[in-house]
């Protein structure tokens, strides 16, 4: 009975224990949790403001934004994807938008005749963006592609089926084909002609992912997947089915990553890109994170790097694209 009590008792106070700790963490790690971007509902963007004119694009699979400058200041079109969240990265479109680039803000999954989750989305979609391009009279002289976090996934891997994709910008970069963020089970990310592509599943993932995600969970800290993906690429090379980049673009690749990114190994994919290919200019913040602004968490997910980092972050990288769109579109 004695035993029985202390074991009742020791259960007793690892309850309590793990009760303060997830009680501490909601303190510290307040809900809501902030967005990736903002994503306004359709009805509250813009469409015609003092730089121009946006027009919803409901083409085929291709979903988004038409951002058209009334003084545009350059050559050609700039695409921008967003991430797992869901967005058409947006924000970084206007930007660029208000300083007279064309741009297009596109979804990749979640909007209309898209994949509702980013799992199987077929690579083929963006034969639909040529075609509204091409229906638009867009400017495709020079064709620059910008993707963060899994968009820089899907631009990277658009190059090896699209030649008219000139330049990309790359933020938060994996150089790999990982699995797919959806519902249906296990699948890739993407798919091509029906298939999926190969990719890396979470499965094989190191038992010290897993322990740090389950360990996150009960103890109610934002969950760091980077554990996960580094386990599952670390042995991966250009000669392996999942990684994206084999055939080189003519044109210039230019990469941001942070190096405390604690949602996957961006910083590992661009060195491993750099090191293997030419034309591919990194730049590594070594204290940053996965995002570049005044966030190292968000929607419960650890994102890491340091607030003043993150944003010594995003006022250089933005200093850096802006002079590289320049040399690009002139």
């Amino acid at each position: 009975m004695k035993v029985l009590k202390r074991i009742l008792m020791a259960i007793a106070m690892v309850i309590v224990i793990i009760f303060g700790i997830r009680t501490i963490n909601s303190y510290r790690y307040p809900e809501p949790y902030f967005g990736f971007t903002n994503q306004l509902a359709e009805s509250e963007y813009p469409l015609n403001d003092e730089f121009g004119k946006i027009n919803t694009i409901d083409y085929k699979l291709a979903q988004g934004y038409h951002m058209d400058p009334s003084k545009k200041s350059s050559k050609g079109i700039v695409i921008t994807f967003g991430g797992s969240e869901g967005s058409s990265n947006y924000d970084a479109a206007y930007e660029l938008y208000k300083d007279g680039y064309e741009v297009l803000s596109l979804y990749f999954f979640g909007r209309k005749s898209l994949p509702t989750y980013l799992e199987n989305v077929p690579i083929e979609f963006y034969s639909d963006v040529e075609e509204y391009m091409e229906n638009k009279n867009i400017d495709t002289s020079i064709v620059t592609v910008l993707g963060a976090s899994k968009g820089a996934e899907l631009a990277l891997l658009l190059t090896q089926y699209y030649e008219d994709i000139d330049n990309l910008v790359l933020y938060a970069p994996s150089a790999y084909v990982f699995q797919g963020l959806g519902m249906e089970g296990e699948n890739s990310s993407w798919s091509y002609g029906g298939k999926p592509l190969p990719y890396l599943a979470f499965r094989n993932a190191s038992g010290k992912a897993i322990y740090n995600i389950i360990s996150a969970s009960i103890l109610n800290y934002p969950i760091s997947f980077l554990e996960s993906y580094a386990s599952i690429s670390k042995e991966i090379g250009p000669n392996d089915l999942e990684w994206i980049y084999k055939n080189e673009i003519d044109g210039e690749i230019l990469v941001f990553a942070g190096g405390e990114d604690t949602m996957w190994n961006s910083a590992e994919s661009a060195k491993a890109l750099e090191d293997n290919f030419k034309n591919i200019e990194s730049h590594i913040y070594t204290r940053a994170g996965h995002i570049f602004g005044p966030l190292t968490y968000v929607n419960g997910l650890s994102t890491g790097g340091e607030v003043d980092a993150n944003l010594e972050a995003k006022v250089d990288s933005d200093m850096i694209l802006k002079d590289k769109l320049i040399q690009w579109h002139k």
